[in-house]
């Protein structure tokens, strides 16, 4: 999970995040995190499922999603749909989206499951956000099932 200020120059950029917690994705169930931000504001938050563990997104393969859960199409939605104003504690459900044909979209249930079985959680390069947070101010986010 990343996050970034609410500009449009800082929206998406190589290293511009204000916040960034690289975690394990469970076999089932939601995915709780918790980022502690430096200041309250605007900030947008982007979840990648990088499946392919690269470090990258790989729109073939990865899941993403956005706080606000916007509808996705092949290019970054607007900053205005994924804007969420922090101010403390917020929690925010982030529905993943995949490419599934020609469309981006959360998977149906049986293809969720099917995929979580094919591909094994990845181990966290970071240690998890959930115990940083606690007594701060910060961002919890949590993969809804799709």
């Amino acid at each position: 999970m990343a996050v970034y200020r609410a500009v449009e120059a800082e929206y998406l950029a190589s290293g511009k995040t204000v916040a960034r917690i690289d975690a394990p994705v469970p076999p089932e169930g939601p995915a709780r995190l918790c980022v502690p931000l430096p200041a309250p504001g605007p900030h947008v938050v982007a979840v990648l499922h990088d499946r392919d563990r690269t470090g990258r997104m790989n729109p073939l393969r990865d899941g993403v999603g956005f706080a606000g859960n916007p509808r996705l199409g092949l290019g970054k939605p607007p900053l205005a749909r994924v804007t969420v104003e922090v101010g403390g504690l917020l929690p925010a459900d982030v529905v993943l989206n995949y490419l599934d044909g020609l469309r981006v979209r959360p998977l149906p249930a049986h293809r969720a499951q099917r995929r979580a079985r094919q591909n094994p959680p990845a181990r966290a390069s970071r240690a998890s956000g959930l115990d940083r947070c606690r007594g701060r101010r910060g961002l919890q986010a949590r993969r809804a099932r799709p």
